[in-house]
This record gives structure tokens, C-alpha cells and sequence, in this order.
């Protein structure tokens, strides 16, 4: 009788002690990045930026004398420079885009507080006094977040975006103490209330990996909400080719 009830209390403890040990692979799942990794890319050129001793981030870039300049972030199996396949060079923008810590060429070690310095960084030293549209996908949105909470920003773009990791791990895992185990909670609903900048919020309908519950939950502390999409036919992880086509990057251009 004992081992019956010692052997739910093992497997359960054994399952804590997998998903404490795993949950950098689940957030932060450069592995599973397409390749190759090299595209043609009209007008780009690559970059490379020291943000750490012996850790370097590559990106690309996509000049342009006017305009904003556009800070993307992608999503946790995303190559981020990607995003330029999805824009058209004709706009008046200038598109920045560099690989999280750990992923494609990018080196060191991705984390909550190493992709929040690195946004920083890139902020600071890419912006160059010009206005600044701050986007992101996915796991992004948490980094675009903070990002415009701590930098002025003249637009906010989310895309498929959620109130919190830890939120979203809740609901996957709800007999599981996850405020003891997470480490990387990105909690977008707490850096919400500091953005200033319009958002503009860009759906899937239907989305499995983002669920709408935790849109609302977000949308519940933003202040200005300049416009929101929701995206037909796609997935979540097919949205930027949706998001092309709708030419949606154009309509917040616009406003």
C-alpha cells in the first residue's frame, strides 16, 4: 500500500524536477530555427554587435535616410532577420533585426535579463535620434514590452503576443507550482503600464500557442490601442506571411 502512494509523489516530484531543468529549451527554442540560415535580402548588410565580453550578436539591417527605424524581436524559434523577407524595401523604414543570445549565429546563452540588457543595447546604439517603431512576436512581444516601457518609443507592434509567460505556463501546467519554478516569467501585463507609446495588436484567430485569454489579459493594461487585427487562415507560426500579405506594416505607417 505505501508504494502506491509513494510512486504518484516520485513521478510528481520527477516531473518538477524535469520541467525546472528543461524550461530554457521550451522558452527559448533556437534548436528547432529552420535552415539554412542565409537568405537573399535586397539592401541588407550583416551585422555584428559586441553586447557582453565574448558574446556577440548577429543581425542584419535594412538602411534607410527617412523614416523610423523599426526594432524587431522574434519569436523563441525564430531567426529574427527573417522579418525582412516579410516587408516591403519600398517603405520609408529602416528595419534592425538581431538573433537572441544562443541562436542561429548569435552567441552566449539566452535568458530573461540577457535579452532585456540586450534590447537596451541595440536601442541605444541603433536608433541614432530617430523615432522608433519597437516590434514583436511571440515570445518578442515580452522583450518589445519592456522594451518600449524603458525607452520612448513612437509605436509598440505585438504581434501574437501574451500577458506572461508565467501566465501562459499556469494554464498549460495548473498542478504545478510554477511562480516557484519559472525563471524567465516575462511579464508583459507589469511593463504595460509604463508604455506611453500607441499599440497596435495583431492576432490569429484560433491561436493554439497564445491563446486569446491572454491577449485580453494584456489589452486590459494598455492605454492606447491604435489598432487591432485578427488575422484569418494562418497560424501562429505562419503569421508574419499573413501579416505581408495584408500589408498590415503599411496601415501602421499610416498612422
Amino acid at each position: 500500500m505505501l508504494k502506491w502512494l509513494i510512486l504518484p509523489l516520485v513521478v510528481y516530484v520527477g516531473a518538477l524536477v524535469y520541467m525546472y531543468v528543461t524550461q530554457e529549451r521550451q522558452i527559448f527554442n533556437a534548436a528547432a530555427i529552420q535552415t539554412p540560415f542565409d537568405f537573399s535580402c535586397q539592401g541588407c548588410e550583416v551585422l555584428r554587435f559586441d553586447v557582453a565580453p565574448e558574446v556577440t550578436l548577429e543581425g542584419k539591417r535594412r538602411a534607410h535616410p527617412h523614416g523610423p527605424v523599426l526594432l524587431y524581436f522574434g519569436g523563441n524559434a525564430d531567426d529574427a532577420t527573417r522579418l525582412l523577407l516579410h516587408l516591403d524595401p519600398a517603405l520609408e523604414l529602416e528595419v534592425v533585426a538581431f538573433n537572441y543570445r544562443g541562436y542561429v549565429k548569435s552567441g552566449g546563452k539566452p535568458s530573461q535579463e540577457a535579452l532585456f540588457a540586450d534590447a537596451l543595447r541595440v536601442y541605444d546604439t541603433f536608433t541614432k535620434e530617430r523615432d522608433v517603431i519597437v516590434m514583436g512576436r511571440s515570445l518578442g512581444t515580452g522583450v518589445a514590452t519592456y522594451l518600449a516601457a524603458n525607452r520612448p518609443t513612437q509605436k509598440l507592434v505585438l504581434i501574437t503576443p501574451y500577458d506572461s509567460i508565467r501566465s501562459l505556463a499556469k494554464a498549460s501546467y495548473p498542478y504545478f507550482p510554477i511562480d516557484w519554478l519559472i525563471r524567465h516569467p516575462f511579464e508583459s501585463t507589469r511593463y504595460m503600464s509604463e508604455v506611453s507609446a500607441p499599440v497596435f495588436l495583431v492576432e490569429v484567430e484560433g491561436d493554439t500557442v497564445t491563446p486569446r485569454s491572454h491577449l485580453l489579459a494584456l489589452s486590459e493594461k494598455i492605454a492606447h490601442i491604435a489598432l487591432h487585427v485578427t488575422l484569418q487562415e494562418t497560424t501562429h507560426g505562419e503569421v508574419l506571411t499573413a501579416f505581408h500579405k495584408a500589408r498590415i506594416m503599411e496601415k501602421i505607417l499610416t498612422f
